[in-house]
């Protein structure tokens, strides 16, 4: 198991890393709502992790804006997608922090041999901004 942990912190580092993750309030409050859209931050993040998974990064590109969509390659999404398989299945994620007020949301990512942690930045239109995975080591699971 150490050498998962070692290549989810390798993964974590170098790949979708989109933007970084701020310190601010953590209020769980209102989650279900995002931006203009109307698109939920836990179906965003959702939706990207599935479609990260199913290494289908042209559907992983359309949840995020027009900014970070460009800096979302290919090969990033297949070392990820990758990555998620060797924990299993995927089965979804859950809230497990919010901080509403400025749009960033974690939540866990189970699969049926592990979790992960993912990270995502809402912006005003409800797009994601930012998307972090995160390795959650061994004795937090």
């Amino acid at each position: 198991m150490g050498h998962l942990l070692r290549q989810l912190v390798t993964v974590a580092a170098a790949t979708l890393l989109l933007a970084t993750w701020g310190c601010g309030s953590r209020n769980a409050a209102n989650v279900s709502t995002g931006g203009p859209s109307g698109a939920a931050p836990t179906r965003v993040a959702d939706s990207i992790t599935r479609a990260i998974y199913d290494n289908k990064p042209e559907v992983a590109r359309g949840y995020f804006n027009d900014e970070i969509r460009p800096q979302i390659q290919d090969f990033q999404v297949l070392f990820m997608s990758q990555t998620m398989h060797r924990l299993g299945d995927y089965d979804g994620v859950k809230i497990a922090r919010a901080d509403v007020d400025h749009g960033r949301y974690a939540y866990r990512a189970f699969f049926s041999r592990g979790k992960m942690e993912v990270r995502v930045r809402i912006d005003q239109n409800g797009r994601a901004a930012a998307y972090r995975v995160l390795p959650i080591p061994t004795g937090q699971q």
